[in-house]
């Protein structure tokens, strides 16, 4: 029981300190099979070929005075295709913006991505 009570309140403070560092913002694309790196990370490298290139822009709400906008940019591409016996590495990268409306609030970010199969 003398475990628990410090436990509790030390997880409370820790999840207060956290929730300055969480943004609520996500960006969402009309066709999110078009990103397939945010749709899941998983995917990268996951493709036939040497490397993709992928550019994604939406605009939204234009009757608003200022439209939603979000853009993200990322390349991605397969290594060790042919010397690992299991499947391969995939190695990517991602930078996108959102921007929303006239409050402009903004989420601009890159992201690393690895996987393997």
């Amino acid at each position: 029981m003398n475990k628990l009570s410090t436990f509790i309140p030390s997880l409370t403070i820790a999840l207060i300190i956290c929730a300055n560092y969480v943004s609520a913002q996500d960006m969402h694309f009309s066709q999110a099979a078009a990103s397939p790196m945010h749709l899941n990370p998983a995917c990268t490298g996951s493709f036939n070929g040497d490397f993709r290139v992928l550019m994604n822009y939406r605009n939204q709400w234009n009757s608003v005075s200022v439209p939603f906008r979000t853009m993200a940019a990322s390349i991605d591409a397969p290594i060790l295709k042919n010397r690992w016996s299991k499947g391969f590495l995939g190695v990517g990268m991602m930078a996108f913006s959102d921007r929303a409306g006239d409050g402009r609030l903004t989420n601009n970010g890159a992201n690393l991505y690895l996987s393997s199969t």
